[in-house]
């Protein structure tokens, strides 16, 4: 038997061993199709669970948009009532409640605002974004309507 260093390989024996080499194409280390078939599925279905939850996710921080926006214009109705008596009613769009009870929105989206028909004790606000989210809040009480 021979001492082999570093680097070196073995001479085959040919009386009891014969080395036998594969030649490897650089197949033997990756993945078979079945393995990247499992994966696949498997995250599939991770994603059908997950991607329903991030919807509701996303539509609920929407609505918390709305509703803050809804309580800072609830300061300025509170003003407006403080000046004239009752709450400003029947307003429609961005401009005609910026007019009437001095709130403006700083974001520059698409939300559509309607300050609802009512006795003047109370009101009704309407935001829908651009996303088709809706919030409507019974004001002074900020309940849902």
């Amino acid at each position: 038997m021979k001492i082999m260093g570093i680097g070196t390989e073995p001479e085959p024996d040919t009386e009891t061993e014969t080395i036998v080499r594969q030649p490897t194409f650089g197949l033997a280390r990756g993945f078979t199709l079945l393995e990247v078939l499992v994966v696949v599925g498997i995250i599939a279905m991770l994603s059908s669970i997950a991607w329903p939850q991030w919807q509701r996710h996303v539509a609920s921080s929407q609505q918390a948009v709305l509703v803050a926006n809804i309580h800072s214009m609830s300061f300025f109705q509170e003003s407006y009532k403080l000046r004239h008596g009752t709450y400003a009613v029947g307003l429609a769009g961005r401009d005609e409640i910026s007019s009437t009870i001095g709130w403006v929105i700083e974001s520059e989206d698409d939300t559509a605002y309607e300050v609802q028909e009512g006795d003047g004790s109370f009101y009704q606000v309407v935001a829908i974004d651009s996303d088709g989210v809706s919030v409507c809040l019974h004001m002074p009480s900020r309940q849902q309507c």
